[in-house]
């Protein structure tokens, strides 16, 4: 709730007004707007069923409080400059509220930190979820697979898949990586805007060969921390050219998923939720303790970020480290 409130009267500029919002438009302004207000007001939805213990009223009672609250920050951006209040917003965020709800009930106890993680890399890797009837997009999609992927990119898809694998492994499905690789090459096919990486498929393979042996012995959850910690530091380092002057390091927490487009920071909140979330999740299955992960994942990542004041094009801020909190609590939050 805190978060919602957060992002939904940036920049706390308030001054004289007037209309309705019940005047406003039904109809969401773009596609990614309707998104990220769905996934926004999930979680909210699904913790509230989770708080009332999945009572007979709880899908009721939860979507209720979404759409209320949703109603409450809509009425309140009516006098906060820069913000356009819509209707369509609360529409969406009930709905968010609803599907965060339902997945509550449907899942039950069984939805733990493995089933966030991986739910939060497949829908990264598949948003916008709308599917294209168009045959040139499909063959569009697949024209990418000529292009050579760098090996920086392969070892980015190496490293999250890796720890996909591992949230696969906790689930227990049968076969549940493959087809969750491939249910991810099927999407980019099929799905509006984007397109089969071929990087992806060659780190996805690697992930899967290296997995299949790994598994097998106890220090596999070591082996996959190492790897995702070993990418979180190439990540934020690149483009391994440092400036002589430093910049500014930013305090304002989730400036630049503000100021990126909807859809786009939508993607980029789930990625980075999946990857700090496995760091602090594979480093206690590792053997530390959860706090310990925690801490130092957030030591890291904050370092990480800190030393961006010397890389060009980089969003140094507090945004990240607070991302690890935030994915710790939440992990805490599932029991595990």
């Amino acid at each position: 709730m805190l978060l919602i409130v957060y992002g939904s009267l940036f920049p706390f500029q308030f001054q004289s007004c007037g209309g309705s919002l019940l005047s406003t438009s039904a109809a969401p302004a773009n596609r990614g707007d309707l998104l990220s207000n769905i996934l926004l007001y999930m979680p909210l939805g699904f913790f509230a069923t989770k708080a009332l213990r999945n009572s007979r009223t709880a899908v009721l009672l939860a979507t209720l409080a979404g759409a209320a609250l949703s109603f409450a920050m809509e009425s309140l951006q009516i006098c906060d400059a820069g913000r356009v209040p819509s209707m369509a917003d609360v529409y969406a965020n009930a709905g968010g509220a609803l599907l965060g709800s339902l997945l509550a009930v449907a899942c039950g106890s069984n939805f733990g930190a493995a089933a966030l993680l991986a739910l939060c890399w497949i829908g990264s890797r598949t948003l916008p979820y709308v599917p294209s009837l168009r045959p040139e997009k499909y063959r569009s999609a697949i024209r990418t697979l000529l292009f050579a992927p760098p090996p920086i990119e392969v070892f980015h898809y190496f490293a999250l898949w890796l720890a996909a694998a591992a949230a696969f492994e906790a689930l227990r499905p049968r076969w549940g990586l493959i087809i969750a690789i491939g249910a991810v090459i099927v999407a980019r096919i099929i799905v509006l805007d984007l397109s089969i990486v071929p990087a992806e498929i060659l780190g996805a393979t690697l992930a899967l060969i290296a997995w299949n042996f790994m598994r097998r012995t106890h220090a596999a959850a070591l082996a996959a921390v190492v790897v995702v910690g070993l990418y979180v530091i190439v990540n934020a380092l690149q483009p391994f050219h440092f400036l002589a002057h430093p910049r500014r390091f930013t305090w304002t927490p989730f400036l630049s998923f503000m100021r990126d487009s909807r859809e786009n920071a939508s993607r980029v909140f789930l990625e980075k939720s999946f990857m700090y979330g496995s760091l602090v999740w594979l480093a206690a299955r590792a053997g530390l303790s959860f706090r310990l992960a925690t801490i130092l994942a957030a030591a890291l990542v904050f370092a990480l970020r800190l030393t961006q004041i010397y890389l060009p094009g980089r969003s140094a801020e507090v945004t990240d480290p607070l991302m690890v909190l935030l994915a710790a609590v939440t992990i805490r939050a599932l029991g595990e």
